[in-house]
């Protein structure tokens, strides 16, 4: 990719601030575990990327893991933190108390709503 930036926000300063941050699962395979009963079960893979996500300030200060939901093929996390970012994620600028509300209720209910998830290709 030429521009791997061509997607940022020319209007957002991308040295601070709270973003909501969406990574898939290649071919969104079902990598991280299963849902059943509304309730997410992991697997062992499911169960390193949560250890993982929780040791992001441990190796990172300047970071900070607001909230976060392992799904089977995919994951969200709401994480403020100084640019560091690669170009083939999918990112949503947080920009007021009430977006953020939302955001981290979509989380927190994410497993709940799994039948209907765009990720969930059944």
């Amino acid at each position: 990719m030429a521009d791997r930036h061509m997607f940022r926000a020319e209007w957002h300063d991308y040295n601070d601030g709270i973003l909501f941050v969406t990574v898939c699962t290649k071919d969104k395979k079902h990598l991280f575990g299963t849902i059943t009963n509304y309730e997410m079960h992991k697997n062992a893979l499911g169960t390193i990327v949560e250890e993982c996500i929780k040791a992001i300030p441990e190796h990172h200060p300047q970071v900070t893991i607001h909230n976060y939901v392992i799904m089977p093929n995919h994951i969200h996390l709401i994480i403020a933190s100084p640019p560091c970012w690669q170009s083939r994620f999918h990112e949503h600028i947080i920009r007021n108390q009430r977006a953020f509300d939302n955001i981290m209720d979509y989380i927190d209910n994410n497993v709940a709503r799994w039948e209907q998830d765009c990720f969930n290709l059944k």
